[in-house]
């Protein structure tokens, strides 16, 4: 699994977001791309996501959190109890 790095880098805003931040409506976005796995801490990276914005309430509707997932190893069962 991989992004079109030059794709999302010339979607990239320059200005004060800073050269990695693409933005949705004016609205800077933190993009995480990755395979569904329990191996990846995504489930973990989701409740950082949702601690940060419980205590920088501020930042509520001011920055998108994106997590892009693919489904891997279908037929295993941790993968499987894990995307369930």
């Amino acid at each position: 699994l991989g992004i079109d790095f030059h794709h999302w880098k010339g979607l990239s805003d320059l200005g004060e977001a800073g050269p990695h931040t693409i933005k949705l409506r004016d609205i800077p976005v933190v993009l995480s791309v990755d395979r569904i796995d329990y191996t990846k801490g995504v489930k973990e990276r989701l409740a950082a996501i949702e601690k940060f914005f419980d205590e920088h309430s501020h930042w509520r509707g001011r920055v998108c959190f994106l997590q892009y997932g693919i489904r891997s190893r279908s037929g295993l069962g941790e993968y499987d109890n894990y995307w369930r």
